[in-house]
């Protein structure tokens, strides 16, 4: 009897060892998991660069609509990704129709590199579509695009030589770079209204230069 209940303490105390080795295998092993998933993550950011994306913000009462985007002239979709080694965003075009139902002078979008975070505020750069009514001496050309007409809005290639080296002044190189965010910032209307982030606005009839904004009831508040 008692040889038996020796052997059963033993085959416990091998069972319960048995599991604190188990333990502390599983738990030694959770940082090494974390080290090995974030070096083969790194590697897979640093060898695919050539994988590239758009994304872009949405507002709510947007009042134009994207058709097309084309990056090296080649069309490509939001959200999706797509293969450009170098140069891939030379000659980006932006196409949109207005569906505000009102006449267009002007838009202002940006392309903002999110990537560039790493060396402080995220980098944008402006793209316009006509003149800004609020701004004198503009240059350019005034645009109208009535309701329902397509515009484009395009990187020329003095604004692409441009962003590069705006970019160059943070060490970044745009073929490094693998994904921009597209943001509408400002539509312009020829009544003097405009939209911005949702919102339609009027001129303040008090201040100038000032807009408040209208909402659904027609009521008005400050801005």
């Amino acid at each position: 009897m008692k040889i038996n209940q020796n052997n059963s303490v033993k085959r416990i105390r091998i069972t319960l060892w048995q599991k604190k080795m188990v333990f502390l295998f599983f738990v030694l092993m959770i940082p090494l998991f974390f080290i090995s998933r974030n070096i083969i993550v790194g590697f897979t950011q640093t060898t695919d660069k050539n994988e590239k994306r758009i994304t872009k913000e949405v507002f709510k009462n947007e009042p134009i609509e994207i058709l097309e985007i084309k990056s090296d002239e080649k069309a490509v979709r939001l959200k999706e990704n797509f293969a450009q080694k170098d140069d891939w965003l030379k000659d980006f075009t932006l196409k949109f129709r207005n569906v505000s139902g009102k006449s267009i002078v002007y838009v202002s979008t940006v392309i903002g590199f999110p990537e560039t975070e790493s060396t402080g505020y995220g980098m944008v750069y402006p793209l316009k579509f006509g003149i800004n009514p609020l701004v004198k001496k503009s240059k350019g050309q005034p645009k109208l695009l009535k309701s329902n007409d397509i515009g484009e809005i395009v990187l020329t290639a003095e604004n692409y030589l441009n962003l590069k080296n705006f970019l160059a002044t943070r060490s970044h190189s745009l073929n490094d770079l693998t994904e921009i965010h597209l943001t509408i910032l400002v539509v312009y209307f020829d009544d003097g209204t405009q939209w911005g982030a949702g919102t339609t606005f009027r001129p303040d009839p008090n201040i100038p230069d000032k807009f408040i904004p209208v909402d659904q009831n027609n009521q008005e508040e400050e801005k």
